[in-house]
């Protein structure tokens, strides 16, 4: 049984006719169990697009095609919505970049992570809302008579980020795909660097992969593996190290000469790929 991430010929489309847009074409890459992947490239080189694609997402007027295999031996070509929603449910976790507009903003924070476990491992009201406050202290939510009865529009992005990772941990087992889309991007640097390293204590835990996408070349140092898209193609995929000491693709290098004006690289320098 295969635990790797296998993306075989991955063309995605939207649209028809003459209007039809290639969003992705041919995209072939492989992802060794518990490996981290940052994933970069600028607007519209089909970083959101991929992440859809490998969750099952993709809007009905899209049009793919090629494979997309997930740990667990579980090909997303030969299986029905029903499978792949129990997949999900079961094996991934998901932290998208806006975390407000992930959450339901009428209902209270503590309801819905109570609603989250509820659905992922079938327990009862009064197990769930035990394992929420649990898990929501867990990463760094302390005050939970406060944080349980505040909406999202009340909370910090950074706040509301956290809440989803919570959200992600109600996974009935051993979370097989982490996917963290521009999870980050719309956090200052200081909250930045938390939510990341809570990915990355997730990612550790479950012995995960992680695929992270961002536009910030400023967080690659901090994965085994970068992989460059640009126009909707992998132009590069290399380990980071090598990555970061010379791009061997011109989006690559744009990227990286970019992130070197923006200054040092964001969360703890220190921290080493794992």
């Amino acid at each position: 049984m295969s635990d790797s991430v296998e993306i075989r010929d991955l063309t995605v489309e939207y649209g028809s006719g003459d209007a039809r847009l290639r969003a992705l074409s041919n995209i072939s890459v492989v992802l060794e169990p518990s490996s981290t992947v940052c994933v970069v490239g600028g607007s519209g080189a089909g970083k959101s697009t991929l992440a859809m694609a490998v969750l099952g997402l993709l809007p009905e007027s899209a049009r793919w095609a090629g494979d997309v295999s997930l740990p667990g031996n579980f090909a997303l070509s030969r299986s029905g919505s029903r499978e792949v929603r129990e997949y999900r449910r079961k094996s991934v976790g998901v932290v998208f970049q806006d975390a407000p507009g992930s959450l339901i903003p009428g209902v209270p924070i503590g309801k819905q992570v109570e609603q989250a476990f509820r659905f992922r491992r079938q327990m009862s009201a009064a197990t769930a809302a035990r394992e929420a406050r649990r898990t929501l202290e867990r990463v760094g939510l302390t005050d939970y008579s406060r944080i349980s009865k505040a909406r999202s529009f009340e909370l910090s992005g950074g706040m509301c980020q956290r809440v989803v990772i919570a959200m992600a941990l109600a996974a009935p087992g051993p979370l097989h795909l982490l996917l963290a889309d521009e999870a980050v991007s719309n956090l200052d640097s200081v909250s930045a660097a938390q939510v990341l390293d809570l990915i990355f204590d997730l990612q550790k835990e479950h012995g995960a992969t992680l695929i992270f996408i961002t536009h910030d070349a400023r967080l690659l140092p901090r994965f085994n593996w970068v992989c460059v898209l640009a126009e909707g193609r992998v132009v590069e995929i290399r380990e980071s190290a090598a990555f970061l000491d010379h791009p061997s693709s011109i989006e690559g290098q744009r990227l990286l000469e970019a992130s070197r004006a923006l200054g040092q690289p964001m969360g703890n320098p220190e921290t080493k790929p794992i």
